[in-house]
């Protein structure tokens, strides 16, 4: 399994917000306690460019990999997806709050460990 597909959605991700104008999505970044905080797009975009990697948890079960990260744009802030060689890639989940998206992450993860 390669990772180019996650490589893939965030520069999709990246490329489509800064596209957009602040009249047309909302911004957010995490401050130092993961808290969301709403920001106009230049504070979101100069965050970013500080924080290049939005990639919160990354693991693998079996030969499925799920990642969680952090885009900031609205309404969905943090996108959980997953990779396998049989699926290929595709966002499993939105989430608007750090808990939400732990929680999520976590229960992907489970599942897979079901599996």
């Amino acid at each position: 399994m390669t990772t180019n597909n996650f490589e893939e959605w965030i520069r999709v991700q990246r490329d489509l917000t800064r596209a957009a104008s602040d009249h047309v999505m909302a911004w957010y970044l995490l401050d130092d306690h993961n808290r969301v905080v709403a920001v106009d797009y230049r504070e979101w975009h100069e965050w970013h460019e500080t924080r290049p990697n939005p990639v919160i948890w990354d693991c693998t079960v079996g030969d499925v990999r799920i990642v969680t990260a952090f885009f900031g744009e609205g309404p969905k802030l943090f996108e959980t997806a997953q990779c396998s060689p049989t699926s290929g890639f595709e966002v499993v989940e939105g989430f608007v709050t750090w808990a939400e998206a732990e929680s999520g992450h976590r229960r992907r993860v489970a599942y897979q460990q079901a599996q």
